[in-house]
């Protein structure tokens, strides 16, 4: 009777052993098939919702600052009017990057206190789902400073045209944190400081920042 017991016990608790490992290799199954698709989305909205706060926080910058093309960068002409050279004002080219740094890198801090939600079916990366369901909460943790290079580049603009224009190159890496889950990504983005049109044949550009996205240095 006692064997018998002792064996339904044993039978019972081999189940009941059984079933938690069978429990936990579902719960691992699915965390690795959603994990994934998760860790993509969350990435995506994060890289979507620092880079929005960035735009304003540069085109606010550079409205305050109210600085011109022209006062970035000066033109030098011949005697017909043909612009010859064009030279950077380092100095505050440098000054307006000081100035967005400190700004995006304030901005980010705010971004970080604050709790963000997003639709569980946004997380899934199927449309159907997409926007739908409850929200799930997250937040945004700056894991970098902000590094920032100026770059310049020529485009063709038409016939006998040369579109120049003076960007700011911004990169950080931020952490996305939900309950149970965080990830890393990075973020860059480019910001126009100003443009201008030139006729005739490519002038030589005198100053030290980068060509083309290459960074500048400073």
């Amino acid at each position: 009777m006692l064997r018998a017991k002792k064996r339904k016990t044993r039978k019972i608790l081999f189940r009941m052993i059984l079933f938690f490992l069978l429990l936990l290799f579902l719960i691992l199954g699915i965390r690795s098939w959603i994990e994934p698709t998760v860790e993509e989305r969350l990435s995506y909205q994060s890289r979507v919702l620092v880079t929005a706060a960035i735009n304003q926080t540069v085109a606010e910058e550079l409205e305050r600052l109210g600085v011109t093309y022209h006062q970035m960068i000066h033109l030098t002409r011949d005697g017909t009017g043909r612009i010859t050279a064009l030279q950077a004002d380092t100095v505050l080219l440098n000054q307006i990057k000081s100035a967005i740094t400190e700004q995006v890198g304030e901005r980010l801090q705010e971004l970080s206190s604050h709790r963000l939600s997003i639709p569980l079916g946004s997380l899934t990366g199927l449309k159907i789902l997409s926007g739908r369901g409850p929200s799930v909460s997250f937040r945004l943790l700056p894991e970098s400073v902000v590094m920032t290079n100026l770059y310049h580049e020529f485009t063709q603009a038409g016939v006998n045209q040369t579109l120049h224009r003076v960007y700011l190159q911004i990169d950080m890496e931020i952490s996305a944190v939900i309950p149970g889950f965080s990830m890393r990504t990075q973020v860059s983005t480019n910001m126009e400081l100003g443009q201008t049109v030139i006729v005739g044949e490519v002038p030589e550009f005198f100053g030290s920042i980068g060509i083309g996205g290459a960074a500048d240095g400073a």
